[in-house]
């Protein structure tokens, strides 16, 4: 359930510029840049929130979803619009607006979809374990710790 409220926010967030910014540019239908916001919101949340977030952090995510953004919106916008300055300033503005919000995607799923998931796996397979682990460790006693003190202060008086 997690999943699709992040991939509810990315894609509101996604087709808002997309929808702001490409008119701007270009004659781009609508159908057009829903599927353009579609195709952006599956491919980054599957590459960029799931696999790069988990393993390298929000900087290299951003950076990596930066990149996918710029590449996706340039090369579908040589095939929506006539001008190639226009596709690439239309996909360098749109990637960079986007950029600047992703970040604040990036904390929500690591808090709230990533670390929860987790977190009711961990407690699903805790129960089913069927081997039980034992732990060996050498615990300290407050009376040891004293009495280790007292032995150490009167080796000190005997040495003086």
């Amino acid at each position: 359930m997690r999943h699709w409220q992040a991939i509810g926010i990315k894609i509101a967030l996604i087709a808002t510029v997309v929808y702001s910014v490409y008119p701007l540019f270009g004659q781009a239908g609508f159908w057009n840049l829903f599927w353009l916001s579609i195709i952006l919101t599956g491919v980054s949340y599957a590459l960029g929130d799931l696999f790069l977030l988990k393993r390298y952090g929000n900087l290299v995510a951003t950076i990596a979803d930066f990149g996918l953004f710029f590449l996706v919106l340039w090369l579908s916008g040589l095939l929506l619009s006539p001008d190639p300055l226009d596709a690439f300033l239309a996909a360098f503005f749109t990637a960079l607006f986007i950029t600047f919000v992703e970040p604040f995607v990036h904390l929500f799923i690591q808090r709230w979809v990533v670390q929860t998931v987790h977190e009711d796996y961990n407690d699903r397979t805790s129960y089913t374990s069927p081997q039980m682990n034992t732990e060996f460790s050498n615990d300290i006693f407050p009376g040891d710790v004293k009495s280790k003190r007292s032995e150490e202060k009167e080796n000190q008086q005997k040495d003086e």
